[in-house]
């Protein structure tokens, strides 16, 4: 029986695995549908181009939900204390967004993160944090997927 490799708890500076989406009338209808957050701007292009864009943008609450995400494929048992969001730039049609985090400080069970959102280009479309709290038996293990590849 082979042995598994010892897993460490989170240090500030590890990076989450990254949550990624492709975006575009299909994911805004089906957020906006289950949200209730329709607005035209999300959903025509010519409304979108009035107000300055190429087309339609993306809704800023789908953002929150894929860091949402990113924090609970981490950690499905721990608890998000706070989240918190600032959007910086209009999340485009046909654009695969990723969502990454980092580790910024652990206290006992309690780890707070970095967070960004960046499109296919890597502009920077948001940026928060995060603080989650788990048992200190579950820190452990959550780090797993932190520290793959490491």
């Amino acid at each position: 029986m082979a042995m598994s490799e010892p897993v460490r708890p989170p240090q500030p500076g590890d990076e989450l695995p990254p949550f990624a989406r492709s975006t575009g009338f299909d994911a805004w209808n089906r957020f906006a549908a289950v949200s209730g957050l329709f607005a035209e701007i999300h959903m025509d292009d010519e409304v979108g181009q009035s107000a300055g864009y190429p087309g339609a943008i993306g809704i800023g609450a789908l953002q929150v939900a894929y860091f949402h995400n990113l924090v609970r494929s981490w950690a499905p048992n721990g608890r998000v204390l706070e989240l918190e969001c600032r959007f910086h730039a209009a999340n485009l049609k046909n654009t695969v967004v990723t969502a990454r985090a980092t580790v910024t400080a652990v206290a006992g069970s309690r780890v707070e993160l970095e967070l960004r959102a960046e499109d296919d280009l890597g502009q920077t479309l948001s940026t928060g944090t995060a603080v989650v709290a788990f048992d200190s038996d579950q820190a452990e293990s959550r780090n797993a997927g932190a520290n793959a590849g490491r």
